[in-house]
């Protein structure tokens, strides 16, 4: 992961960031940017950043966690607590929302983002192995067997 993202002329430390997510400029009608915008960089504090770099772009170059059902890149480096939700009371939201994602801004106070991926799926974004690590080993696995099957030596084989 990089030390910090340049969002235009904005350098953001990536630890300050929280998710990043599709921006959508028909959802602020009087919003009238000079620039085209993909991507809200959202901060966490919630304070947003816009940039013109894909969200899935930006999760892939800079080590975020990608929840395909949500489209929403999580970074790893904040410390977030995973949450079942369910909708109780007079809310009711329009998705079926299943996760709520909380985690604290610099002055302590808690921020959260509902989610529709279920818990587990969130958790092991999380905490599992960064993008690409994992498929890293299992090729390394693969090509370790493919060279015993030729009857090359193995890293044991050498060292009892």
């Amino acid at each position: 992961m990089t030390e910090f993202v340049t969002a235009g002329r904005k350098l953001v430390p990536s630890r300050h960031i929280a998710f990043a997510e599709p921006f959508d400029p028909a959802a602020n009608p009087q919003f009238h940017p000079a620039k085209s915008y993909a991507a809200r960089l959202v901060l966490l504090g919630r304070d947003s950043v816009l940039t013109a770099e894909r969200v899935e772009a930006f999760a892939a170059a800079n080590g975020f966690r990608w929840l395909v059902e949500d489209r929403v890149a999580i970074n790893p480096a904040v410390h977030f607590t995973v949450e079942t939700f369910q909708a109780e009371g007079e809310f009711r939201p329009k998705r079926a929302y299943r996760t709520r994602l909380r985690w604290r801004d610099g002055e302590g106070n808690e921020q959260s983002k509902l989610l529709v991926t279920a818990p587990e799926a969130v958790l092991s974004a999380i905490e599992g192995p960064p993008p690409g690590e994992e498929a890293a080993k299992s090729a390394g696995a693969r090509r370790g067997i493919r060279r015993r099957q030729a009857g090359g030596a193995s890293v044991d084989a050498l060292h009892p």
